[in-house]
């Protein structure tokens, strides 16, 4: 589920191509949609990751099959393939008629090369992880998100070639990888402690409304207070000129603005915080300490100006 740090950083997105004339449309309903479109492509990217795990089972399904048919049959080999492919929690999410229906619905098909998937095998198979795994299989005492988080931590979120496909399917994978993997694994442990996979869709894969409104409020306070907001920053970085100032800092800048201003719920140092670390994350190497100046002169002028009573 989408935090208020990350939906922070789309509404920033969304922003920036307002600001820069990249979005067609300068509208609050068009930023509005992007941001929607975004988070949309968010929850995709959970369903495929989802998806990663049943197809990895269809694989160690079809490798059982071959070492079945070979003339010497590997039994090493069979019965390691096929304690891999009855992992409750892998074998769960492969059999699940309610994500297939929602990867029906959302129209997500699998684009993965199948030679991307052998190589994830291949080098599985060359691991402790592997090796641990199917010896505490055999006497029965595999923990069973033993194998499902490896491959979400090690292959989907770090292995080469994974990225590499994932970042030319979603085109913010590299944004939203982690807390994308944070959920995939928080589902295969809470299914490790007894819940099925139902809930875990219910609770991941669903957007916040409260989120949303945060996002689209923010995005109107924005617009609407744009005048007001360009002279608050403007005011405040005299030693700069604002045409050298990167336009995703003025954004920062604005955005924090606008929360000292308009949301009174919202600390005033969790917003300093939220966007010094947006700044580290999306903006030049400096742009931490220059982002944290002047939102620290900014909140302390607005403040003695009597324009805010919050802490």
């Amino acid at each position: 589920m989408l935090s208020r740090r990350h939906i922070r950083v789309k509404v920033m997105q969304a922003l920036y191509a307002v600001e820069t004339g990249a979005a067609a449309d300068a509208s609050a309903e068009r930023a509005v949609s992007a941001v929607r479109k975004s988070a949309d492509r968010f929850l995709d990217m959970y369903y495929y990751m989802l998806q990663f795990l049943a197809e990895f089972r269809h694989l160690l399904l079809q490798a059982e099959d071959d070492a079945q048919q070979r003339y010497i049959v590997n039994k090493g080999d069979l019965d390691a393939m096929r304690m891999a492919s009855q992992n409750p929690v892998i074998k769960a999410i492969s059999e699940s008629e309610e994500l297939a229906a929602i990867l029906k619905k959302r129209s997500i098909a699998w684009s993965m090369d199948p030679d991307t998937m052998r190589r994830v095998l291949n080098d599985l198979r060359k691991t402790p992880v592997w090796s641990d795994y199917v010896a505490l299989s055999a006497m029965g005492a595999a923990p069973t998100t033993h194998l499902p988080l490896a491959l979400i931590r090690d292959y989907a979120l770090e292995h080469p070639s994974v990225t590499q496909a994932l970042e030319e399917n979603f085109i913010n994978w590299h944004d939203d990888k982690k807390i994308v993997g944070q959920m995939v694994v928080k589902s295969i442990q809470n299914m490790g402690n007894g819940e099925s996979l139902v809930p875990q869709l219910e609770r991941f894969g669903q957007p916040d409304p409260a989120t949303f409104t945060f996002a689209e409020d923010l995005i109107r306070v924005y617009l609407m207070h744009k005048e007001e907001l360009d002279g608050i920053v403007k005011a405040r970085i005299t030693k700069w000129d604002p045409s050298l100032v990167a336009v995703v800092d003025l954004c920062i800048l604005k955005m924090a603005s606008a929360e000292f201003l308009y949301f009174l719920s919202i600390p005033s140092t969790v917003t300093i915080n939220e966007y010094i670390e947006m700044a580290k994350a999306y903006s030049a190497p400096n742009s931490r300490k220059f982002v944290n100046g002047v939102l620290d002169v900014i909140w302390k002028q607005i403040k003695e100006e009597g324009k805010i009573a919050k802490a």
